[in-house]
Order: C-alpha cells, then structure tokens, then sequence
C-alpha cells in the first residue's frame, strides 16, 4: 500500500506490471483520491514522469484527472482524482484482445 504524506491509504486496488495503484482520502478535504505508483528507479520514475507530463494537460471526462506528481524516499507517485465503480480497460477487454 502506497504510503504518502496528506493521504490515508484505503486499499490496494490493483497491482500489476510493477505498479500499484491504492484508493485512498486526501486529509486536506476528505477527496477521494488514485495514488499510483512504481519503486522507485530510473524506468519507473521516468515512466510515471512521461505520465504526468502527457496526461495533465487533458480536458476531458473520458480521461482520468491528474492532480499531482510526488517524489518520495521509495516512490514516485501519480495522484489522479478518484471515480466510483470504474474498472481498468484491461479487465474489460478479452485476453485475445479485440478484432477491429
């Protein structure tokens, strides 16, 4: 479970491919909040970096918000805005993918 000063971590709602992604509450207005998260090293790092980079600047609803970007002792850290009852895409889709 992620561990990251201002936030009380919930539960682990995925981990996967070296990630993690944990539910937790923003102690500053009690807003849910996605933490993910690699440990932390060069490709990790760089990869949440790329992320945040990319995704901050999108204005849509069909795109999770990015609300921050945080480096701590063990790992950097994506901090999106929480929604109710989504799932990831990979769960949706079948193993064999999806013929177009």
């Amino acid at each position: 479970m992620i561990e990251l000063d201002g936030y009380r971590p919930i539960r682990v709602v995925l981990e996967e491919s070296g990630f993690t992604v944990t539910l937790a509450e923003r102690k500053a207005d009690a807003k849910a909040v996605w933490l993910k998260s690699f440990p932390r090293g060069a490709s990790g790092a760089a990869l949440l970096t790329r992320e945040y980079e990319f995704g901050r600047w999108l204005d849509t609803p069909a795109v999770l918000k990015i609300l921050g970007l945080e480096n701590t002792r063990d790992n950097t850290v994506i901090i999106y805005e929480a929604f109710e009852g989504g799932l990831p895409l990979r769960r949706l889709l079948p193993a064999t993918g999806v013929s177009l």
